[in-house]
């Protein structure tokens, strides 16, 4: 396409990236005079008219947020050339380093550079979150910095059409499943936690230089977000502030209820360089894990050294018959017991995978202010998307005027409920 000038506006200058969904270009607004970055979606999209309509539809919504730390987007169209009809996104485009680059470079980054990264991608989360707008796919790669450390989140709202169309576990997403919670890793609804366990992630990579989980597959990985323990950053960095790996650690708590409640109280703690007393930290407390320790080794250096050993005579070949008959008893029971552990594990995954597609009905937003329409679909696990907006007279500026699916019909957890809202009056 280079070369190509996109509906008579934009001239396409250069390639400056590829992603899983679509290529990235430099481009010249001929009309504003101004560098732009054009996203134009793969061939591989063209005829699913389904994605294409979220994809515009998802491009529209993000253009309503309005924050320093979101890449703004300025328009979405179609480009006719050669018979193929070609989707893009206009955005603003950013001089600097991607976040997995500046990592590539520095290996791991300073306190200082972590707090005040981190800060300005739960900047950006605050916002999308408070529009009820979920990133779903927080990583390195989706992140600006220039050379003064200002940070651009780029991707919102596309991640969601990608997550509902296009991702599966494999190679093509090994760059994602790094960064993706253990509910989403088990296609569960999600809500704006996810993105905080993301930016756990990723801040945990800024001070180790490494992803927290690692495998050569992408399931294999997406299994470690879901059941195994995390190896705490400090361990790997004995100088981390305590304070900074204790809200790394409760970014990335395995259950959402333990994370932070918004991003908005993560800005918070990285301000305060501190979690509050009535934040709960179930991984970071070491208490209990530094007090067995100290028993462990109390015991060994209490041993009796100087006890003599017992000769291996009849009497105390019949104590050791008996010992042993005990400890295969014990041996036994323990084989039992773990038997018992895996079944019931196995039948909480199996319970869990069928409740995981649950269907709902989907609630009667009509007629109720749209904050409060989307309130009540997310406590149905149903996400609502503002996808048009009428001038009705008849209907008050900001009530739901129409919703899609339609009320009592049934719908999988997850599902987008499409919204049109009035705005009120025509004024002359």
């Amino acid at each position: 396409m280079l070369g190509s000038i996109l509906n008579g506006r934009y001239e396409i200058i250069e390639k400056v990236g590829i992603g899983g969904m679509a290529i990235v270009y430099k481009a010249k607004d001929i009309y504003l005079k101004r560098i732009v970055a054009v996203k134009v979606l793969k061939e591989q999209y063209l005829e699913d008219k389904e994605f294409i309509k979220k994809f515009v539809i998802e491009a529209q919504s993000v253009a309503n947020l309005n924050n320093q730390n979101i890449v703004k987007i300025y328009d979405v169209g179609q480009h006719i050339e050669d018979g193929k009809t070609h989707n893009y996104i206009v955005m603003e485009y950013i001089k600097g380093k991607t976040l997995n680059e500046l990592i590539k470079d520095k290996g791991r980054l300073n306190s200082n550079a972590v707090v005040s990264i981190s800060k300005q991608i739960a900047n950006a989360l605050d916002c999308a979150h408070k529009h009820h707008i979920i990133h779903r796919d927080i990583k390195p790669h989706n992140i600006i910095i220039d050379e003064n450390l200002n940070v651009k989140v780029t991707d919102f709202g596309i991640a969601r059409i990608a997550t509902s169309s296009t991702i599966t576990y494999t190679s093509s997403v090994l760059g994602t499943v790094h960064y993706i919670s253990p509910e989403q890793a088990k296609g569960k609804f999600i809500d704006e936690k996810s993105d905080i366990y993301s930016l756990g992630v990723v801040m945990y990579e800024m001070v180790t230089g490494k992803v927290p989980f690692d495998t050569d597959n992408a399931v294999g990985i997406a299994m470690q977000h879901i059941n195994e323990p995390l190896v705490e950053p400090i361990k790997f960095v004995p100088n981390l502030e305590p304070w900074l790996n204790a809200i790394i650690v409760k970014c990335m708590e395995k259950n959402p209820e333990n994370r932070f409640e918004s991003a908005e109280s993560l800005i918070k703690a990285l301000d305060d360089k501190r979690i509050e007393n009535n934040q709960k930290v179930t991984f970071n407390d070491n208490s209990n894990r530094a007090l067995y320790k100290e028993s462990v080794y109390k015991t060994s250096k209490n041993k009796d050294v100087n006890k003599p050993i017992i000769k291996n005579n009849n009497k105390n070949r019949e104590q050791l018959n008996k010992k042993k008959g005990i400890f295969d008893y014990t041996v036994t029971y323990v084989v039992l017991a773990l038997l018992i552990i895996a079944s019931v594990f196995f039948i909480y995954r199996l319970a869990v995978s069928n409740k995981a597609t649950n269907t709902v009905k989907v609630p009667a937003v009509i007629g109720l202010d749209k904050d409060e329409a989307i309130k009540l679909l997310k406590e149905k696990k149903l996400n609502g998307l503002i996808v048009k907006t009428v001038n009705d007279d008849s209907v008050e500026a900001g009530k739901i005027v129409q919703q899609s699916p339609n009320p009592n019909a049934e719908a999988k957890e997850g599902t987008n409920v499409e919204l049109t809202v009035s705005v009120g009056k025509i004024k002359r």
